[in-house]
């Protein structure tokens, strides 16, 4: 078999990855439809939607319907009127676009939503966040997000290159920054290759890195961030100089990028974007390994417990260390 070259490879990749005129299409009807009934409701009480996420920075992936929409209210609001009003309101969208939610909870609760357009299932998470001018004024966590999106989509000129990045990261298994994976998060992407203009640069740089790794985009001392953050990537927020975007990225998945990278440069494989399911072995076939070690092999297995990942998975490290 003939090895495929870089370009080879990343242009099939991209035929698979980046939504077809069909979909922008669809998704461009369904955001308008979103867009006109949140308007329509927000004006009401007076607060501003917000489209947020990769559909926003164009930065989705093909087969991914999945929107976010920010409900931006004034910075008096209280968290209690925010919270109340941020929910009745997302209630009201997703009952207009006649879809289904769940409440979920960030540092506040949120909707989130499947709803039926043309046939094709969307979700759609609803948060209420405030709209702050200036950063260090933030009320909460989820303030920044409208900044993010307006940051990236002044600065990034090559979408797709964030696109081969986050499927690069899936395929690893370390794409998401939630307490499960301790990954790459999109918006991490998103700055990578804003800070190294390509996706082929940044696996080139990646593939050299040790931890810890100080990645800025503005010009700041990479010795004192360093000796400040002491987790193994480091790339500071360029809206919010006192923020690592890279804080959940863990030490084994760090070196998980740093391998993939490795193999990217030495030998492009499509591979490397679509990896192969794992076919777990069976419980007889750890028996019959263990066996042939001379080992004994305990296991216990227990029901997962009633509570949020964001509990579950911390108090299941602790355990493990």
């Amino acid at each position: 078999m003939v090895d495929m070259s870089k370009n080879d490879v990343l242009r099939n990749v991209l035929d698979k990855i980046k939504p077809k005129k069909e979909e922008r299409e669809l998704m461009d009807r369904f955001v308008s439809k979103v867009n006109e009934t949140a308007e329509s409701i927000g004006k009401v009480y007076s607060v501003k939607p917000m489209l947020c996420g990769s559909v926003a920075k164009n930065t989705w992936i093909s087969n991914k319907f999945e929107l976010d929409m920010f409900l931006l209210f004034t910075p008096s609001t209280s968290r209690k009127i925010l919270e109340e009003r941020g929910l009745e309101i997302a209630e009201k969208i997703i009952k207009e676009l006649n879809g289904s939610f769940e409440k979920k909870y960030s540092e506040h609760p949120y909707l989130c939503a499947t709803i039926k357009f043309e046939n094709v299932k969307f979700d759609v998470d609803i948060v209420p966040c405030y709209d702050i001018k200036e950063l260090k004024k933030i009320k909460s966590s989820v303030d920044r997000t409208p900044h993010h999106v307006r940051f990236v989509k002044k600065n990034l000129l090559l979408p797709d290159d964030a696109r081969f990045l986050k499927q690069f990261c899936k395929a690893a298994g370390i794409y998401g920054a939630d307490v499960k994976t301790n990954g790459f998060s999109g918006y991490l992407c998103e700055l990578l290759i804003i800070n190294y203009g390509k996706f082929e640069n940044c696996v080139k740089a990646a593939s050299k890195w040790r931890a810890p790794a100080v990645v800025t985009i503005t010009n700041m001392n990479k010795e004192k961030l360093a000796k400040t953050y002491k987790v193994p990537l480091i790339v500071i927020d360029p809206v919010d100089a006192n923020r690592n975007v890279a804080a959940a990225v863990s030490i084994e998945n760090f070196y998980k990028f740093v391998e993939a990278s490795k193999k990217f440069v030495t030998n492009p494989s499509e591979k490397l974007f679509f990896s192969d399911k794992i076919k777990p072995y069976s419980v007889d076939e750890i028996e019959k390994r263990i066996e042939n070690r001379g080992t004994r092999w305990y296991a216990v297995r227990f029901d997962k417990p009633k509570v949020v990942d964001d509990i579950l998975y911390p108090q299941m490290r602790r355990c493990e260390n």
